[in-house]
């Protein structure tokens, strides 16, 4: 839809809305003035104030259009003189302007009817205020006009005001309470009882007003049972079926006194109405005002009710305590983190219940310093459960004041943080081993750098010294020296030097990278490492494996590869054994691998003491079984040697 589509929309309905309000209006104006004004001129009850005063209200001052358009003709069909007319007209609408601002100018929410302050602020300053207008403004153009004379004006003045308030009194809530979207759907208990109330209603009325079973009733209360039916009625049924049982008396009562029949038989005679308006005001307001207080009730207690299940559905531990620290009300949270029942907990102090010990006196004087200053206090507690664990606490104590500024409660709030506690604990300690395993990496590459260079000086750069002097030698000789057996020793020394290095670049390599490791071979290329440490060490090495070739993923290869290796490289370094077994059982899930050696063996316990200096090698095999997902466990014991066994 198109602003332009929009646009006509908006003009259209605000059109129907000013016509709907004029019709309405003058329909209500011709009415009262058919049947209820004085001479022709001023009525106890003008229901076109109260209307007006509603459609101001809910459609705002947009519809005072249609309160003028109402006026204008309902004046130009009941007035002889068009300065009648006009004065009739602007009285009205300042009236109705002056009663939306007093109701407006702060905000003020009476076109709600929520709260007994609502409807007290309506009645007082939309219709007793507001109304003072019409009742000094109208009169006062009645008697410019000759309508009265100038001895009657105060009796008229006080007439119009009346019949304002009464019309503000009896129309506005009525129109306020059913023009109010959210109908609530009523269940068929709900209907029959409304159907009764108001059947019961319309039944004392007309006994009462229009004297039905009068021989059969001639002593049955007058007047103020009424008010027992409203106030029933009010306390039942709300706004809405109040503002339908007054109007409904009203009109009882009314027929009655035009007929000289029942209560107000002689009401016309005799008082003008003026019985009848204090009777209806009355009956209204206290209807009214008892209906707006038990809605109001009811809606407190529907959001206490809301908010204690919200307190009872909550995670966290929520427990309040009165001005003493004994426990009046705790949610079910609070007794599945403590163990304690509600029965258990009600009139202790939840130190005496959760005391754990790890809290000293300084630190409960220090919360209740901040507590007694009417502060908030924030901290973790170390609590003990019913069971007697200990459980991690973040509390918040908030104390609760009276009018008087006087602590009368305390609220706590209690977040379980053992969990978080722990994970925080645990990243930590991952956070240390993964800066103790950087560590031990950069040491085992500068171990392994120092390693391959000694092996590269002591074996292949002598070999590249004595190569390059043979070559200076071989290519410094004359043809005869080339003849010689002198020449031909160098060349075969050259050539056993060039082999030796060789080897020497070979074995490296393979200590590095095993080819046969490369190629998904791992129990060939164990034991080939466990052939080379026995030939490098002159131990014997047993090689136990009762199952064929197995293949893993490249890195769990080089893991396993690594770790036998360093355990091997301990034992030659530190076991003084003679003889080592290496026991493979790959094939199996979970998969195992063990390193025994008959050596000296030693404490577990004081290696782990001595810090890095000691069992970097062991530190370093864990870590790389842990990398692959294994677990890496020692037993050793001084004078009986070493098992070191892997398992993933």
């Amino acid at each position: 839809m198109s602003v332009s589509d929009r646009n006509d929309r908006n003009i259209l309905s605000t059109s129907l809305a000013q016509l709907g309000v004029a019709l309405l209006y003058l329909l209500a104006g011709l009415a009262t003035n058919y049947f209820m004004t004085d001479h022709g001129v001023v009525s106890r009850v003008w229901p076109g104030a109260g209307l007006a005063l509603a459609a101001l209200l809910i459609g705002g001052r947009r519809l005072i259009w249609g309160v003028l358009l109402g006026s204008l003709l309902l004046g130009a069909l009941t007035l002889d003189s068009l300065g009648a007319v006009l004065g009739f007209t602007l009285v009205h609408v300042l009236q109705g302007l002056l009663g939306v601002w007093l109701l407006t100018r702060r905000a003020r929410s009476a076109a709600t009817l929520r709260t007994l302050s609502d409807y007290l602020c309506l009645i007082a300053l939309g219709g007793a205020l507001a109304s003072l207008v019409g009742a000094l403004l109208g009169p006062l153009f009645l008697l410019l006009t000759g309508a009265i004379a100038a001895a009657d004006y105060a009796r008229y003045a006080y007439y119009w005001w009346m019949g304002d308030v009464l019309g503000v009194v009896l129309f506005t809530p009525l129109v306020l309470a059913w023009w109010r979207p959210g109908w609530a759907l009523l269940n068929a208990r709900q209907w029959l009882e409304g159907v009764l109330l108001v059947g019961l209603t319309f039944t004392a009325g007309q006994i009462v007003f229009l004297d039905w079973w009068q021989p059969y009733l001639t002593d049955f209360p007058k007047g103020y049972v009424m008010f027992l039916f409203v106030a029933w009625v009010a306390t039942r049924m709300g706004t809405r079926g109040t503002t339908f049982a007054v109007l409904l008396i009203a009109a009882q009562a009314l027929i009655g006194a035009y007929l000289e029949t029942g209560y107000f038989a002689d009401e016309l005679r005799s008082a003008g109405l003026a019985n009848y308006w204090a009777y209806m005001v009355a009956l209204s307001v206290v209807g009214m005002a008892l209906a707006t207080y038990v809605s109001q009730l009811r809606r407190v207690a529907q959001q206490l009710k809301l908010k204690d299940a919200a307190l009872n559905v909550a995670g966290n531990s929520i427990v309040i305590t009165d001005k003493d620290g004994r426990i009046e009300w705790a949610n079910p949270a609070f007794s599945q983190i403590s163990g304690y029942s509600l029965a258990e907990a009600l009139g202790r102090n939840p130190r005496e219940l959760l005391k754990s010990g790890r809290q000293d006196g300084a630190y409960y004087r220090a919360m209740w310093d901040t507590l007694l200053a009417k502060k908030e206090w924030r901290g973790e507690m170390v609590n003990r459960r019913k069971d007697g664990s200990l459980y991690d606490e973040d509390t918040m104590i908030a104390p609760m004041l009276d009018a008087q500024g006087t602590i009368t409660h305390y609220v706590a709030v209690k977040f379980d943080v053992t969990e978080r506690k722990r994970l925080e604990q645990q990243r930590l300690s991952q956070s240390r081993r993964i800066e103790e395993l950087s560590h031990l990496l950069v040491q085992a590459q500068e171990r392994a750098q120092r390693r391959f260079s000694r092996q590269l000086h002591e074996r292949t750069s002598p070999n590249l010294a004595a190569l390059r002097i043979n070559f200076d030698n071989i290519a410094r000789a004359s043809s005869q020296a080339r003849e010689t057996p002198e020449f031909a020793e160098r060349v075969e020394d050259t050539r056993a030097l060039i082999a030796d290095t060789t080897l020497s670049i070979r074995d490296i390599c393979a200590e590095l990278s095993p080819p046969l490791l490369a190629r998904g071979q791992l129990i060939s290329a164990l034991q080939s490492c466990a052939q080379l440490f026995a030939k490098r060490t002159g131990l014997q090495v047993r090689v136990d494996c009762a199952h064929d070739a197995v293949q893993f993923a490249p890195e769990l290869e080089f893991a396993l590869f690594h770790i036998v290796q360093e355990a091997l490289t301990n034992c030659a370094k530190h076991a003084q054994a003679s003889a080592v077994r290496l026991r493979l059982q790959l094939a199996a899930s979970p998969l195992r691998l063990s390193v025994i050696d008959d050596g000296i063996g030693f404490d577990p316990a004081q290696v782990a003491a001595a810090g890095y200096g000691a069992g970097q090698g062991l530190l370093h095999m864990r870590e790389t079984a842990e990398f692959v997902g294994g677990r890496l466990r020692l037993v050793s014991v001084p004078g009986s040697g070493t098992r070191i066994e892997l398992e993933i």
